[in-house]
């Protein structure tokens, strides 16, 4: 079992780019709600996830979509960088009328 700062802890250097909220539930074998509560009680600022139902999901503005775009990102790369899949990203981007950002190859 781990205690409260240790799981602090793990939550603060869990790599970006992976679920930390999974990533945090497999190691500690605690729920969302569980490891939500603790890491409040610490003073962290879960401004990236909504609790609704017991559950725990990413949110993702318009203006976090927009800076990435604008920086040329791909749909893949959007999504290693925010949590999310790819397809996520896409349906983001197609509900913008938007094309994707892709090099284009040389003939």
């Amino acid at each position: 079992m781990y205690t409260d700062d240790e799981i602090c802890l793990m939550f603060k250097n869990a790599d970006t780019n992976l679920n930390k909220m999974k990533l945090m539930q497999e190691l500690t074998m605690l729920d969302k709600k569980e490891i939500i509560k603790i890491l409040e009680k610490y003073g962290y600022k879960l401004t990236g996830y909504a609790k609704t139902n017991n559950k725990c999901k990413k949110i993702f503005t318009r203006e976090e979509f927009t800076t990435l775009y604008k920086l040329g990102l791909s749909d893949s790369k959007m999504g290693k960088r925010t949590g999310l899949s790819e397809s996520v990203i896409r349906h983001w981007r197609m509900s913008f009328d938007l094309l994707p950002n892709c090099r284009k190859r040389a003939d």
